[in-house]
């Protein structure tokens, strides 16, 4: 799958080259310079190089992709239409099933908006290796503020609420964070930085947490209608038997997440290859062709081996590959997990 497509002439994404901090340490206000040590750490362990996602890699989802544009696009193009009450979100949580697509989401957003993409998880903020995570924490958001416009995506937020055993750092380390997501959008040095989270437990969240996401997003296993978008996307050019149709195939896939999708479509590929390579006349991995020579899966120094070239363009799919393949590959998710997300989202979800 081609992932380096960018709609039109939309900047790519300014970002910090990982490893290489830029030079000097960013100012965070009018006297004040963030830590450079923590800067450092910042730069070198969560700013994310350029994801190469745009929006046409990711199926669907089209009412969620247009929040992300009014939220991010048009106040560039309109900033003084959006102000005061119509002033951009500064906190979007994206809920849902494993493997639906939220940080892909999250890397489109990035990347297609020319913002800095801080890319973190919980383990980045309180991992002992740091010492003091609050300290981190102060440093991400003044670097994000520094780096603007910028998302800070913080995946598995919902590792920040443990209950009442919760270890006190990982206490102070949330604390830290609803601070600044307090601070974030609010004075004119926190324009342009977008909190973005994402979550497999919503329910885990606690009220604190919650209330700072002003847009919590259910992003919903795919429709029929997703389903064949993302089955094109994996599958590609690879030819197909007149017999497969694409339409009927997600009729089959009720209750499938996208990820399970594109594992299903690895091993329809994978189904296919081999019955190529055995019809070449290589038969196992200890065996060797007809002609004798060293080949694919024939004995002796595997250096030495001649591997006829066997292309993609060899495959042609059919509905056995995909019916063997469905066998070797079921939906991961549970229908009483759904419905637990469903009511989450009838009780907390924005419209």
């Amino acid at each position: 799958m081609d992932t380096t497509k960018t709609n039109g002439a939309t900047p790519k994404l300014a970002v910090v080259e990982k490893g290489k901090p830029r030079t000097g340490v960013p100012k965070v206000g009018p006297n004040r310079r963030a830590n450079p040590e923590l800067t450092a750490l910042v730069e070198k362990d969560i700013v994310q190089t350029d994801t190469g996602v745009g929006w046409d890699d990711i199926a669907g989802l089209d009412n969620v992709k247009q929040i992300f544009k009014e939220t991010l696009l048009l106040p560039k193009l309109m900033p003084q239409l959006f102000k005061g009450i119509l002033r951009p979100w500064r906190g979007i949580l994206l809920f849902g099933p494993p493997g639906t697509g939220k940080t892909l989401l999250a890397k489109a957003v990035a990347s297609q908006h020319g913002s800095t993409f801080f890319n973190v998880l919980p383990s980045s903020l309180t991992s002992k290796h740091y010492g003091e995570s609050e300290k981190l924490v102060r440093a991400l958001f003044e670097t994000a503020r520094a780096r603007a416009p910028a998302v800070i995506f913080i995946d598995e937020v919902d590792a920040f609420c443990s209950g009442s055993r919760e270890h006190e750092a990982t206490r102070r380390v949330r604390c830290e964070l609803l601070s600044h997501m307090d601070g974030v959008g609010t004075g004119s040095g926190d324009k342009g930085v977008l909190v973005l989270a994402a979550t497999n437990h919503p329910w885990d969240l606690d009220e604190a947490l919650k209330r700072r996401f002003e847009k919590r997003i259910y992003i919903p296993l795919p429709d029929e209608h997703t389903r064949s978008q993302i089955i094109g996307l994996c599958l590609g050019e690879i030819r197909k038997d007149p017999n497969v149709d694409v339409a009927t195939l997600s009729k089959q896939l009720i209750g499938y997440s996208g990820s399970d999708i594109r594992d299903l479509c690895q091993e329809i590929i994978l189904i296919a290859a081999r019955e190529v390579i055995q019809n070449a006349g290589f038969t196992g991995v200890n065996s060797k062709p007809p002609d004798g020579r060293n080949n694919i899966g024939a004995k002796g120094d595997d250096s030495k081996c001649q591997v006829a070239p066997l292309g993609s363009d060899r495959i042609v799919l059919n509905r056995s590959h995909f019916e063997r393949a469905k066998e070797k590959c079921r939906k991961s998710v549970d229908g009483a997990l759904i419905r637990k997300y469903k009511r989450w989202n009838e009780l907390y979800g924005s419209r």
